[in-house]
């Protein structure tokens, strides 16, 4: 069997000094195999959810395994990845005549988003507590199904007004059932403990800050955070409820029952400008991930400015949001920034009507695009101030 190579990508723009970027993808989602919809529409058979990368702002596909290799001027380079409309950025080096390899990997659950940039071990963490979690329910399936085999089967079999196959099946439905409760208990207590080394990338550096003796910088998921001296944490995400409207109602996998599932799609439509973030009059690079930023003790004044999603130079609909706030030494504010994606589609939509995103298209072939619309009543960008805590140098990014 042959090995397909991967396709090499020429980003460098005609520079004398090269070298070569690796991309990687891990963990990506698995197609739906959706039956078909009522109405005219029908989706594909088959949808692929691969994450979406940009190097310096430039689209790149990931071919072959989910691997891209991009050529490129020597020197830094911004790698931005997009999955379910949440994003993640890293600048990584590339030197002349080498090759820089960079993975990344997206956590499974829409309520949890999460995506890492850095190491193969940094990116198969991603889903590591998932994993976990899903371990540990299909142990306690195994122990509820002995218990049912030794319990439950002697005891059904004996009432004689029990038809001969229930016994069995019930058995296996206890099993089943045991399943998702403790999947999700076994998820949410592994989410309290305490963050562990997970081979996160070291914090970025981006621009000084207004307390010269500490910089603005982007903090990957599991990263030791920064000293400062008060300082406000700022973290970007879709507006969780805006996404739940992205539902369907379809048969999965060749089964006859409908049921209701989140629909997962990424396009190149739907990508968003980085935000531009203002602290205090000090402007700071557009970029997505989470921000540290060190601010001297007192009033804080936090300006965020969405550009809207990118069409070639274009961009828009935008959004703007800002919040007043105050630092105290030795505090970090956690600040959250939410986006109403599904506001900011149907704004694009009536502005230009032949953008359509896929899953705008799969929803109004379910018949759901306006109910989703409706139901999504929130903002098209909000800032909210959150928890307030102690610095403490050396414990672990968890967002």
């Amino acid at each position: 069997m042959t090995m397909r190579a991967v396709k090499t990508i020429d980003h460098s723009g005609g520079a004398q000094t090269t070298g070569t970027l690796t991309l990687i993808a891990r963990n990506p989602r698995r197609p739906y195999q959706l039956g078909k919809t009522s109405g005219t529409f029908t989706p594909p058979t088959s949808t692929p959810v691969h994450p979406l990368v940009s190097v310096d702002g430039r689209p790149v596909s990931l071919g072959f395994g989910l691997r891209a290799r991009v050529t490129l001027a020597a020197g830094p380079h911004l790698v931005e990845v997009m999955d379910d409309h949440h994003y993640e950025s890293r600048t990584i080096t590339v030197d002349e005549n080498a090759t820089a390899t960079l993975w990344f990997g997206v956590g499974l659950l829409r309520s949890e988003p999460r995506i890492h940039i850095g190491s193969q071990e940094y990116a198969a963490a991603s889903i590591k507590v998932d994993r976990r979690a899903e371990q540990v329910g299909a142990a306690a399936s195994t122990v509820a199904f002995i218990a049912g085999l030794v319990t439950l089967l002697p005891w059904l079999t004996d009432i004689d007004a029990v038809p001969e196959h229930v016994p069995m099946m019930s058995v296996i439905a206890f099993a089943v059932a045991v399943f998702w409760p403790v999947r999700a208990l076994a998820r949410a207590l592994l989410r309290l403990r305490r963050p562990v080394d997970i081979g996160a990338p070291e914090p970025e550096p981006v621009v000084p800050s207004a307390d010269p003796a500490h910089e603005v910088m982007l903090v990957p998921h599991g990263a030791p955070l920064p000293p400062a001296e008060a300082a406000v944490r700022l973290r970007f995400r879709a507006e969780p409820r805006a996404l739940a409207t992205i539902m369907i109602r379809d048969r999965i996998g060749g089964h006859a029952r409908k049921r209701r599932m989140p629909y997962f799609s990424n396009s190149r439509v739907d990508w968003l400008a980085a935000p531009e973030i203002t602290v205090n009059g000090q402007a700071l690079p557009p970029r997505w991930g989470t921000w540290w930023i060190p601010v001297r003790p007192g009033p804080v004044r936090l300006r965020v400015r969405l550009p809207g999603f990118v069409d070639g130079k274009r961009r828009g609909p935008s959004a703007t949001a800002e919040l007043r706030l105050s630092v105290e030494a030795g505090q970090v504010r956690q600040v959250e920034c939410r986006y109403n994606i599904v506001e900011l589609a149907a704004a694009r939509l009536r502005e230009r009507p032949g953008a359509e995103a896929e899953w705008q298209r799969v929803l109004r072939g379910h018949r759901r695009l306006d109910k989703a619309v409706r139901r999504a009543r929130a903002p098209r960008l909000a800032l909210t101030a959150l928890d307030t805590e102690r610095i403490e140098i050396g414990s672990r990014a968890q967002h």
